[in-house]
């Protein structure tokens, strides 16, 4: 009965822990060019060591043309207003190793719109394949995630600075 009771509590940490690696929760709120600034920054601080990350970065968009909530005549095609949102953003992040060899890990970028109705994003979000632990598969490595997410905390730590 206790080695049930220890078995349970290991696959609740495992999990735990598990989700602490595959979300990343932004501590202030970024705009896409911060967005760049950050993937940038991680590119940079993994140059530093050994493996070096690169990003796949893809961002989907979705464009509203005109008012749709109201009857407006418009003087010129300069007056219909044009919004545009990413409606999808998210990559890979790969680990490229001495020898050619290498490891991945994708993920979604949280997008939110801010009080001035302008979009930001507020986290990352690794995939993992389901039915599948971090880590078990190649595709989905842990080392990625848990490096990702120390360069974002040293990124926020030094924000104002770089």
């Amino acid at each position: 009965m206790e080695q049930s009771h220890v078995l349970e509590t290991d696959l609740e940490t495992r999990a735990e822990s598990a989700k602490d690696v595959t979300k990343i929760d932004f501590p202030a709120q970024l705009i896409e060019a911060e967005v760049y600034d950050l993937l940038k920054y991680i590119i940079v601080e993994s140059s530093r060591q050994n493996p070096t990350i690169k990003v796949d970065l893809t961002l989907q968009q979705h464009v509203s043309i005109g008012e749709s909530l109201q009857t407006v005549r418009y003087d010129g095609i300069q007056d219909v207003p044009l919004k545009t949102s990413v409606s999808r953003a998210g990559g890979t992040f790969v680990h490229v190793k001495p020898g050619h060899s290498f490891q991945s890990a994708q993920f979604s970028l949280r997008t939110a719109y801010n009080q001035l109705d302008l979009q930001v994003y507020t986290g990352i979000d690794f995939e993992v394949t389901p039915g599948y632990e971090p880590g078990q598969l190649h595709s989905d490595s842990v080392e990625i995630m848990k490096d990702v997410k120390d360069y974002v905390s040293k990124y926020f730590s030094l924000r104002d600075k770089i």
